[in-house]
């Protein structure tokens, strides 16, 4: 945990305003809700939810938005939640999360995949996913970035395929020349930034 990082209460996290972000805090599982997921405008998503309490035997509600789900198995089990930094050092990953649905009021902490959470006294590493820093989010992140990468070269592929072959003269129609124009095309839509424009599935 990096110094300054504090460490809140229950009850300092019940006093949160909604989007306000949660540097650290503990709890034990009392219990876990089964996972939802579903496809949306920005691709699969999950939520689920888990019952955490404190030694005062106080609640929260933790609303966990990655694909590795935590089971039954789990409860019992001590958690350290940690934010991460985003690339201004601003703290992100842990968010406080109010919404008001048929009259009621839900509370919950947001998890996402910046954040870091760690079991606390659980020795064994081989029954211990969630001991060290998520990593998952980082493959995520890279996939959905490479398959938008992917998508914009198809994109050049076809420009030089359909329109830019037809104009080279004969001597000039190589595979290399080909592979040349497509890098070509590629670094200059790349550095206009439209590979974050793309889709994250195959077009």
């Amino acid at each position: 945990m990096r110094s300054g990082m504090k460490l809140l209460s229950f009850a300092e996290i019940n006093d949160a305003e909604n989007g306000q972000q949660i540097s650290s805090f503990t709890g034990t599982i009392k219990k876990v809700w089964e996972q939802k997921s579903g496809e949306g405008d920005y691709g699969p998503w999950h939520l689920q939810n888990i019952i955490l309490t404190d030694e005062h035997a106080n609640e929260i509600t933790v609303t966990w938005t990655l694909e590795d789900a935590w089971t039954a198995k789990d409860e019992g089990k001590q958690l350290l939640f940690e934010s991460g930094y985003d690339k201004k050092e601003q703290l992100c990953g842990l968010k406080k999360d109010i919404r008001k649905k048929d009259g009621k009021t839900y509370e919950s902490v947001k998890v996402d995949d910046r954040a870091k959470v760690k079991t606390l006294g659980d020795d064994d590493e081989a029954n211990n996913r969630h001991s060290t820093e998520i990593l998952n989010g980082g493959v995520d992140e890279a996939r959905k970035h490479i398959m938008q990468s992917a998508n914009l070269y198809v994109l050049c592929i076809n420009a030089v395929n359909k329109y830019i072959a037809a104009h080279m003269p004969e001597i000039a129609q190589t595979s290399e020349m080909f592979q040349a124009a497509t890098g070509t095309l590629f670094i200059e839509a790349s550095r206009a930034g439209l590979v974050s424009k793309m889709p994250e599935k195959p077009l």
